[in-house]
């Protein structure tokens, strides 16, 4: 019988118009692969959870029943993640004691550390709440349920119409409501275990956030979209919005702003990889195709910033937030390369908002950046590296010059657009 259904389900496929089946089949190969991470990210979890234990265990047993050469180094991610929170108290202490807690360190201001630390202990909690829903292996299949009910909906996310994004919207509210929402032909509810509504709401922040690197990195227009649908459900559910913001500056630190200094001890390795540099096979990724990446994530951040919600409904992370992120970005000394990639990207798509909704300030803002920062990158720009955020970002100003004001960026969701 099974193979019956399969075989019916091949010929209704092979039958379809040759276009809506490729689509199709991408949609289905992308759902598989979130589908994979996921699990993969759990597997990762449960690892580390049995790694401390065993490690736990091990430093609990006298010293005698143990000869010296027997005792293992701790490497589980647990014990990581505390030694970089140890590093990153003592930065918060450094701050605060400098010039008696009123002068900002080069690479990040003292209040936006202090935001961004609360940030990460609550999204680090958020995640421990959910490890004994995640390492229960008897909730396998509601978890792989529940993991389809969240990426299903976030991977069809798109500007097709009106309706296709309201559709969108209504599964992943109902799901974070606690509602029995559809997953193929059966019905399922986050609330049906404890801990399965947090960790859906966890998953489905962190994955939005994603959507930056894997989607607006490709096709930055899917921007607008994405950001839509964040800025909705911010609006309803206030905790999911801090972990949607708190995923954005872990995913891009930049965005606090916030240029993360090698600490005493920490391996390249390890330093690059807090900044969101990827390695494959121990080797980091290519210089560009990380900025790009992280042009993505900025990109949805900025989309989320001027986002309209729908109802005149006052904005949970409106452009009161553009401005603050500018101002601050703009106090600190540029770095090569990703201060230039960030600014102009930021700019594309807040600019104009900003500059509608701020006027001459704005525009003093803009000149600011045209003469004395954009010198300072120039200057942190090494000679003959080609340089081509310093180049997209100077063609940006002489743009916005000549025509007089920043122009709204292409894609961006009319007003009654839903």
């Amino acid at each position: 019988m099974k193979l019956d259904r399969f075989q019916v389900v091949v010929n209704n496929v092979n039958h379809e118009d040759p276009l809506n089946s490729a689509i199709r089949s991408e949609n289905i190969v992308k759902q598989i692969e979130d589908l994979v991470e996921v699990i993969r990210d759990d597997i990762a979890k449960n690892n580390a959870i049995v790694e401390e234990k065993n490690a736990l265990s091990k430093r609990q047993q006298p010293q005698s029943a143990l000869p010296s050469s027997a005792v293992m180094p701790i490497t589980s991610s647990a014990v990581k993640q505390e030694h970089r929170n140890d590093q990153l108290g003592c930065l918060e202490k450094k701050t605060c004691d400098s010039n008696g807690g009123d002068e900002d360190l080069d690479f990040v201001r003292r209040e936006d550390l202090v935001v961004y630390s609360q940030l990460q202990a609550e999204l680090r909690q958020y995640e421990a709440n959910t490890v004994a829903f995640s390492g229960d292996l008897s909730l396998k299949t509601l978890r792989f349920e529940l993991q389809k009910a969240v990426l299903h909906p976030v991977n069809e996310i798109s500007d097709q119409s009106g309706q296709h994004l309201q559709d969108k919207l209504d599964r992943l509210r109902s799901l974070l409501q606690g509602n029995a929402v559809h997953v193929g032909s059966r019905m399922v509810r986050a609330t049906e275990h404890p801990g399965g509504l947090e960790y859906c709401t966890n998953l489905l922040a962190r994955r939005l956030v994603a959507q930056g690197e894997d989607q607006v990195n490709v096709n930055p227009k899917a921007a607008f979209p994405i950001a839509a649908i964040i800025t909705e459900l911010w609006l309803e559910f206030p905790v999911f919005g801090r972990l949607v913001l708190a995923h954005f500056y872990r995913q891009c630190p930049y965005l606090v702003p916030y240029y993360l200094p090698q600490q005493e001890g920490q391996s390249n390795e390890d330093y690059y990889k807090s900044l969101g540099y990827r390695y494959s096979s121990g080797k980091v990724e290519q210089q560009p195709t990380y900025l790009k990446r992280m042009s993505g994530v900025v990109r949805l951040y900025a989309a989320v910033l001027i986002s309209l919600p729908r109802r005149n409904q006052p904005h949970p992370h409106g452009l009161e937030h553009a401005w603050r992120y500018l101002a601050a970005l703009l106090n600190l000394s540029p770095r090569n390369d990703i201060t230039a990639a960030i600014l102009v990207e930021f700019l594309t798509v807040a600019g104009s908002a900003m500059s509608k909704e701020y006027g001459k300030q704005f525009q003093k803002l803009l000149h600011l950046i045209c003469t004395e920062y954009f010198t300072m990158i120039r200057n942190v720009t090494p000679k003959g590296s080609g340089g081509g955020p310093v180049t997209r970002l100077e063609e940006f100003l002489h743009e916005s010059i000549t025509k007089g004001g920043i122009s709204a960026p292409a894609g961006q969701l009319f007003p009654r657009f839903w």
